[in-house]
């Protein structure tokens, strides 16, 4: 008779305990499986993010390359002019550029071509 009321008495303090436990434990669980599909959705919006922007970065590089051209032409022009008209004695007077301009054109054509080779190594190891 002990016993029964031991175990009786014992069912009806234990078995909320151990409910009271396992629910703790079960949203435990489902706290920690919401921060793993959170992360998981952080590292494929990351993913998605580096997507766009590497194609945005593409999509600038080339109108870059472009406005580096238009940049560059009228020193490639103005350069060879001199340098054809000094090389062959054509006439046309072209003159050398004056004091430091002369200077900042050698620069600014070296710079270019320098910029078009490592623009185009660039985009040689992307492929």
């Amino acid at each position: 008779m002990l016993g029964t009321i031991l175990n009786a008495l014992g069912g009806l303090v234990l078995k909320p305990v151990l409910s009271y436990l396992q629910q703790k434990s079960s949203a435990a669980r489902d706290v920690r499986l919401a921060e793993i599909g959170s992360e998981k959705d952080q590292a494929i919006a990351l993913v998605q993010a580096e997507i766009e922007a590497n194609k945005l970065r593409a999509d600038a590089g080339s109108r870059h390359s472009w406005l580096m051209s238009l940049i560059a032409l009228p020193y490639v022009l103005h350069s060879g002019a001199v340098m054809l008209d000094t090389t062959f004695r054509f006439g046309w007077g072209v003159p050398v550029a004056p004091g430091k301009f002369a200077e900042y054109e050698g620069q600014i054509l070296l710079s270019f071509f320098v910029v078009s080779a490592a623009s185009a190594l660039i985009r040689s190891m992307r492929k």
